[in-house]
């Protein structure tokens, strides 16, 4: 099992979790806001950074973070079973117009990423 590549994770974690941290702050939150989806982008903008500098990414170290990504999602699912939804929405509208906002965003992204890959 290949485990290189967990130490540029966990720092793009930790970075993740330091920015959802002020965001929660900023918000007036004390809570992690986002901390997790501001690693991976971390994540993704080390490696394509190391990547067009010609420092390319070893395959043990590319293992690591395919390894780390199958657990991502079992991962994101437990932390999200522990959140009192039914608390979000009955605080209060803001939640609910969040959540749409954010929803129409991605769907309106889906194309423009789709146009990327080709």
């Amino acid at each position: 099992m290949e485990i290189y590549g967990l130490g540029l994770i966990g720092l793009c974690m930790f970075l993740g979790s330091f920015v959802g941290n002020l965001l929660g702050g900023f918000m007036g939150l004390n809570k992690d806001m986002g901390g997790v989806g501001f690693g991976m982008i971390f994540l993704i903008i080390i490696t394509n950074q190391l990547n067009s500098r010609g420092y390319a990414i070893s395959e043990r170290v590319s293992k690591g973070i395919t390894l780390t990504s199958a657990l991502y999602i079992p991962i994101v699912v437990a932390m999200s079973a522990t959140q009192d939804v039914v608390k979000a929405f009955s605080s209060g509208i803001v939640a609910i117009i969040i959540g749409l906002v954010v929803t129409l965003v991605c769907l309106g992204l889906v194309p423009i990423i789709s146009k990327i890959g080709k």
